[in-house]
């Protein structure tokens, strides 16, 4: 063996021990957690939102992201909790155009509508295309609680899962919640069991399926509604509801 080989093989086994090392720096917990806070903090600082986790854990090859105990904040107000967070890529597909991410999983979100903030009415609008911009090839959430309302009226949504995926500009849903309520003070009306297939792109949504099943009303609805244009669309609707029942509530 040449004395010029002996050092390319040398260099080269230098090289691949320093990208080891590298690599095991990058994984260690304490690497990135501190990456992680640092990150956080970047974020509050340009929007006001706070980002805190139980454990982060990211590994470059193959390319994943786990989280447990997510929480999102803003203005002191919890707006989003999530009990595990796992998200899969391949790089080539992450630093395409439209980035991709290969399947997100969300376990246990919580979200509370009212403490969003209330948009300024100077706040400029995005350029963002959500549907050309990023694809998710696989999404999955399961066990979701939301609330949110306006004025004196509250819905609650309890053990919802969801099943869907954004690709070339589309995106499909399947979605199911144990229970769905409305509040109006302390009176709450159950509207039972919701099951929806939609589908949906630039142009509109075409509703496959929307079924609510309680005890004291029920709703069948699909049909189409197109957005180019101005709004137009076609539905058709059948309701059952129990009036006594509905005006006790109300």
């Amino acid at each position: 063996m040449t004395r010029r080989r002996k050092w390319l093989l040398a260099l080269g086994a230098a090289l691949a021990a320093a990208f080891a090392a590298v690599v095991a720096v990058v994984h260690a917990p304490p690497v990135q957690e501190a990456v992680f806070r640092r990150a956080a903090a970047a974020i509050e600082r340009e929007t006001g939102w706070s980002l805190a986790a139980e454990s982060v854990s990211l590994r470059a090859f193959p390319a994943r992201l786990s989280a447990r105990g997510l929480v999102l904040q803003t203005g002191g107000r919890t707006v989003l909790a999530v009990d595990a967070l796992e998200a899969r890529w391949r790089w080539r597909g992450l630093l395409a155009e439209p980035r991709r991410i290969e399947s997100l999983v969300v376990e246990g979100p919580t979200l509370d509508l009212e403490a969003l903030p209330a948009a300024g009415p100077d706040e400029p609008s995005s350029d963002l295309d959500p549907w050309r911009t990023f694809e998710i090839g696989t999404l999955r959430v399961s066990g979701a609680a939301i609330s949110g309302g306006a004025l004196d009226l509250d819905v609650e949504v309890a053990g919802l899962d969801l099943g869907g995926s954004l690709v070339g500009g589309r995106a499909e849903v399947a979605i199911t919640a144990d229970r769905v309520a409305l509040m109006r003070l302390t009176r709450a009306l159950d509207l039972g069991r919701l099951d929806l297939e939609a589908a949906a792109d630039r142009g509109g949504v075409a509703v496959q399926r929307l079924s609510l099943a309680g005890a004291a009303t029920a709703l069948d609805l699909v049909g189409e509604l197109a957005t180019d244009g101005g709004p137009t669309g076609a539905f058709e609707v059948e309701i059952e509801a129990d009036i006594p029942v509905v005006a006790k509530w109300w």
